[in-house]
C-alpha cells in the first residue's frame, strides 16, 4: 500500500509539472551589441530570454506575447557583467 501511495504521488507530481506553462519569454532590445566572437557591433540586437536562459541573440524577430525591455540607446557588452567585481577585489 505504501508503494502504491508513493507511486500515485510521484505520478501526480509528474502530471503537474507537465501541465505547467512554458517559462515566460522576455525580449531585451538595445541600440547596439558587441559581438565578442567577431569583434563587430550588431545594430538593433534582440536578445530572447525564456525563463532564466538566453535562447537567441543578435538580429532576430520578436516572439509573440514576449515582454519587451527596451534599453534605448545603450550598447550591450556580453561577458563584462562581473568586471566590476573582479576589479574591486584586485584593487582591495
Amino acid at each position: 500500500m505504501r508503494q502504491f501511495a508513493s507511486l500515485t504521488a510521484l505520478t501526480a507530481a509528474a502530471v503537474s509539472l507537465a501541465a505547467q506553462a512554458p517559462p515566460a519569454t522576455t525580449v531585451v532590445k538595445a541600440a547596439r551589441m558587441l559581438d565578442l566572437s567577431s569583434g563587430q557591433m550588431v545594430a538593433d540586437p534582440v536578445i530572447v530570454v525564456q525563463g532564466n536562459r538566453i535562447v537567441s541573440q543578435g538580429q532576430t524577430t520578436v516572439p509573440k506575447d514576449a515582454r519587451i525591455v527596451d534599453l534605448g540607446d545603450v550598447t550591450l557588452m556580453p561577458g563584462f557583467i562581473d568586471l566590476h567585481t573582479h576589479l574591486s577585489s584586485e584593487i582591495s
